[in-house]
């Protein structure tokens, strides 16, 4: 348990008089959930965020993995679904060999995505969750949302794409077992 004391001086002449409180306890408790905020955090990029590889910037992507898979195991992540990038909670299953292994797959699916015409890469998701791509072109009338490739820890192919779709009638996304069957489908899904 931390102490502290009080102290302050008070000059009376040449000799000073010192005045103190009494000891005051404090107590440390643990806020688990606001350490995750933290964890999550991302202080903003130098430049703009063009890649998944510029947003990497918070502790739970520059922490030694342990560390990071430590603390998410402690909160429960998986079962409460604390939010976390799909990566994290493949790597606590087990399902992915490491943290360098999913950047390098969001780093590949950039490379496909961006090297297309029409794909805009979306830095801003929300806290803690991973970015994602939109096809600007399926971005029309009367669809709110365009075609949105994301990645997930939700099936072992890792990426899903969400068709475009309007508030009222949400679309299922569709899962591809991998990014050779991504590639082959990016034809069709631009032409949703």
């Amino acid at each position: 348990m931390a102490r502290f004391a009080e102290c302050s001086t008070v000059p009376v002449s040449r000799s000073p008089i010192r005045v103190s409180r009494p000891q005051i306890d404090v107590r440390v408790e643990p806020l688990p959930h606001l350490e995750w905020s933290l964890a999550t955090e991302s202080s903003p990029p130098t430049g703009e965020a063009a890649s998944p590889e510029s947003t990497r910037r918070s502790w739970i992507h520059r922490a030694p993995e342990t560390r990071v898979l430590t603390l998410f195991r402690q909160l429960d992540g998986t079962a409460s679904r604390l939010p976390a990038p799909w990566w994290l909670t493949a790597l606590d299953r087990g399902e992915l060999p490491s943290r360098a292994a999913a950047f390098s797959l969001e780093d590949a699916l950039h490379a496909l995505l961006t090297s297309r015409p029409g794909w805009a890469f979306v830095p801003w998701a929300a806290p803690g969750e991973a970015v994602y791509w939109e096809y600007g072109p399926s971005d029309r009338t009367p669809m709110t949302m365009p075609t949105t490739v994301v990645l997930t820890d939700r099936h072992p192919g890792w990426v899903s794409v969400v068709p475009a779709h309007t508030d009222t009638a949400p679309a299922r996304p569709v899962p591809m077992r991998s990014m050779a069957e991504l590639e082959r489908a990016l034809p069709r899904v631009e032409a949703w």
